[in-house]
């Protein structure tokens, strides 16, 4: 459990320094964003109780968003040969639990060029939606993963769970090339 703590400390703190990283080199290049969202208006009620529900709100658009790019990603991964012996290296866990979800040390780079990039090409003027973004993703992973008995009922046909998940790492050939989609299954259908 420690190693697994250990990774995703390490693959959030990463992605943080990506995110940030592509958005300062952007600016500094001149680069502008293709699009801007604005939700920093939402967030400047008087009712923290509003306040938190939108920025949770925005969190969950901006990671259905990062999604959509990680679908694509994904599918490459499955498809490109190269892509495919890097991202294998996590196809090979014998048994999925919250804390085994091992990457090819290299596979980061792929993230970053794939969904991180594009996603800091849409700008979110609000410094706290990208980190609730990325704690709902990070939670979404350890749930993905699990072998926990959770179930979200009909929410499962939007909300990517670990049953869906489980699926795409199963041995049987029919299910190889299928759930592509991690935060939302929308993609996948």
């Amino acid at each position: 459990y420690v190693r697994g703590v250990r990774n995703w400390i390490i693959r959030i703190g990463l992605g943080a320094i990506v995110w940030h990283g592509y958005a300062v080199g952007l600016e500094w290049l001149g680069v502008e964003p293709l699009l801007t969202v604005n939700f920093a208006t939402l967030l400047h009620s008087d009712n923290a109780i509003i306040n938190v529900g939108f920025a949770v709100l925005s969190g969950v658009l901006v990671a259905i968003a990062g999604d959509f790019f990680y679908y694509w990603m994904h599918r490459a991964q499955h498809a490109v040969p190269f892509m495919w012996r890097m991202h294998a290296t996590h196809h090979s866990i014998r048994e999925l639990t919250a804390w085994n979800c091992n990457h090819h040390v290299s596979e980061p780079l792929i993230y970053a060029v794939f969904v991180a990039l594009p996603l800091t090409l849409i700008h979110f003027k609000s410094g706290v939606v990208p980190a609730v973004a990325m704690t709902l993703i990070a939670f979404q992973a350890h749930l993905s993963h699990s072998s926990t008995r959770i179930n979200l009922g009909p929410l499962r046909y939007i909300i990517g769970d670990n049953k869906f998940h489980r699926i795409h790492h199963s041995l049987e050939l029919q299910h190889r090339r299928r759930n592509y989609g991690f935060f939302t299954t929308i993609w996948d259908t």
